[in-house]
């Protein structure tokens, strides 16, 4: 009587199981029922997370580094145009290699922004403020005929880029502009007239005695 040989085949099987939690794949492939033939097949839900999470840091970091602020408009009217855009964080590594470009009129137009006539060379540059804070200064010797203009400014350094739209409005002469932040706008004293001089009062008449007549 011969006994039944419950041996395995030879030939490679593939078998599928119920997946484990973390896996990936909607099957595991094993060999002989449990034993994974491919380990480097499987990967889990959690390497996956932690990669991805790691590359959104990367990204997210290179992205918001430079920050940027209002932009003031220091023209008016019939001037030629000059603004400048606030910097609130930049390294000196970001600084060393940043590069800043008016963006150019066909982006202008694929982003349905009208582009002015006054932007046609005009320039944009970091430079220093007396306190050594870092300042934008965009400017062009063409001179400004509408109220408002649109900008769209490129910036790109060594580990990211980013893109930032304004609209300058731009007053007329003689026009009041709002005071400045870290400035107090004070009312106008007015000085008073001096006192006019006046006459001295003549002095009153002494008063008449009248004399008796001699007996």
């Amino acid at each position: 009587m011969t006994q039944a040989s419950a041996a395995a085949p030879d030939t490679d099987e593939l078998v599928e199981r119920p997946v484990i939690q973390g896996d990936v794949a909607g099957i595991a492939i094993s060999h002989s029922g449990y034993k994974l033939k491919n380990r480097s097949l499987v990967t889990t839900g959690r390497a996956l997370n932690v990669m991805a999470a790691a590359a959104l840091v990367l990204l997210s970091t290179g992205a918001s580094a430079l920050g940027l602020g209002r932009v003031n408009v220091q023209s008016v009217l019939g001037e030629a145009l000059r603004a400048e855009i606030e910097v609130t964080s930049l390294s000196a590594e970001e600084a060393s290699s940043l590069h800043v470009n008016l963006a150019s009129p066909d982006a202008f137009k694929a982003s349905g922004v009208e582009y002015n006539a006054v932007l046609n060379g005009a320039t944009v540059t970091l430079q220093r403020r007396a306190d050594g804070r870092p300042v934008l200064v965009l400017s062009s010797d063409k001179v400004v005929q509408e109220p408002f203009i649109d900008v769209i400014v490129d910036f790109q350094w060594a580990t990211g880029k980013l893109t930032r739209s304004y609209t300058l409005l731009i007053d007329p002469p003689g026009r009041n502009t709002a005071a400045q932040p870290g400035t107090t706008a004070t009312a106008p004293v007015f000085a008073s007239p001096p006192p006019v001089a006046r006459a001295p009062a003549a002095p009153a008449p002494a008063p008449q005695v009248a004399l008796a007549p001699p007996p």
